[in-house]
């Protein structure tokens, strides 16, 4: 079975693609929110996951589609076209921009995060 985490580096990619910084209004580790150490509930958590999904399959599909076009112009057009859909999936998960580069943030800086975010993804059931 393929390795279905993503690399600090992929969220990074996939927050810049989304053409806004990461912006988290986290709360100080183990506030009464969460007493796990992280501002990002399991609900929240299970939203990205989510989208991360089916951004990540967008981002591979435009890395594919970049290799033929011809023209910068192409490329340019094709870039803005996927972000767009991006957005939406997003938005379709139940989160905003701002709130999945927030999380994609936390999840490069919070090893407790980190851990529940992989522990979500590899008990999921994977998708057709």
């Amino acid at each position: 079975m393929p390795n279905r985490i993503p690399s600090v580096s992929a969220l990074a990619i996939t927050a810049l693609l989304l053409g806004a910084s990461p912006l988290v209004q986290a709360e100080p580790a183990g506030t009464a929110s969460d007493p796990h150490g992280s501002a990002v509930g399991n609900g929240t958590l299970e939203k990205f996951a989510s989208a991360y999904e089916q951004v990540a399959a967008l981002q591979q599909t435009l890395s594919q589609e970049l290799a033929s076009v011809q023209s910068e112009q192409e490329a340019t057009t094709l870039q803005r076209e996927t972000q767009q859909q991006m957005i939406e999936a997003v938005q379709e998960s139940g989160l905003s921009v701002e709130q999945y580069n927030g999380v994609a943030s936390a999840l490069g800086s919070d090893p407790a995060l980190r851990a529940r975010f992989e522990a979500m993804v590899d008990s999921a059931p994977p998708r057709p």
